[in-house]
């Protein structure tokens, strides 16, 4: 009479012999598969298979599954077990024991993604570490100083709090920052919104002045005649004389 097994991968029930059930442990020859890949084909290997192309110099970016909570790479390490990447890569690298109680696993580069092995130091675990994104003035671990080299003293340091972290930002790299984001208001012909160019306006002042009605200067050139009346009276395109 056939008994019914579970699979030691995937959970799913299957029928067998009861002399076969003493060492059958996998519904199909798929689940066999892929536990004996992930018994013989070391880590780094797997990693290797799921990353982008590189070039041996910089980072070494895992394209693989992705944790959704905190950004890092995730990789199997058993049946239905899984780690973040740069920790298991820090492990095969250096021992199972080479991540004490208290320390965590950083990224000097500030990429999450990264499992190169020189990008990643350890670094003690305070409850509330250093959050590391791809925003310049961002500070990475405890440092005196910030990546472009402005010392984190006094006044230049911005900590930023949150339930969860804490954030320690470079005041003059956050304020050079600022300047590039947001920088001067285009006006004029410049501007995204613009329907006429800096030669229009000076014609429609010239016909203006000479006593051409707003009504046709509208028509001719495509707006309201509010707009024509604000540009006659100076009170927009200011900038033009």
């Amino acid at each position: 009479m056939p008994v019914t097994g579970h699979c030691a991968r995937c959970g799913a029930p299957f029928t067998c012999k009861p002399r076969e059930l003493l060492v059958r442990l996998y519904c199909s020859q798929a689940c066999y598969n892929a536990v004996r890949h992930l018994r013989e084909t070391p880590l780094l290997d797997r990693a290797a298979a799921k990353s982008l192309p590189w070039d041996g110099v910089g980072c070494r970016v895992f394209a693989g599954a992705k944790d959704k909570r905190t950004g890092y790479g995730k990789i199997s390490v058993g049946h239905q077990k899984w780690g973040l990447l740069h920790r298991e890569v820090y492990k095969a690298t250096y021992g199972p024991n080479s991540i004490p109680e208290g320390f965590v696993v950083h990224h000097t580069c500030g990429n999450r993604l990264c499992w190169n092995v020189e990008h990643l130091v350890l670094i003690v675990d305070q409850g509330e570490h250093i959050r590391i994104s791809n925003v310049p003035n961002i500070v990475l671990s405890q440092n005196d100083v910030c990546r472009k080299g402005h010392p984190l003293v006094g006044d230049n340091v911005i900590e930023e709090r949150s339930r969860k972290w804490i954030v320690r930002r470079c005041r003059t790299c956050r304020n050079e920052w600022a300047r590039t984001r947001t920088g001067p208001e285009p006006v004029g012909e410049h501007h995204g919104r613009a329907k006429l160019r800096n030669e229009d306006v000076r014609e429609i002042r010239l016909r203006g002045s000479t006593g051409t009605p707003g009504k046709d200067l509208a028509a001719r050139f495509g707006v309201s005649t509010a707009t024509i009346t604000l540009i006659l009276r100076r009170k927009t395109w200011t900038h033009l004389p």
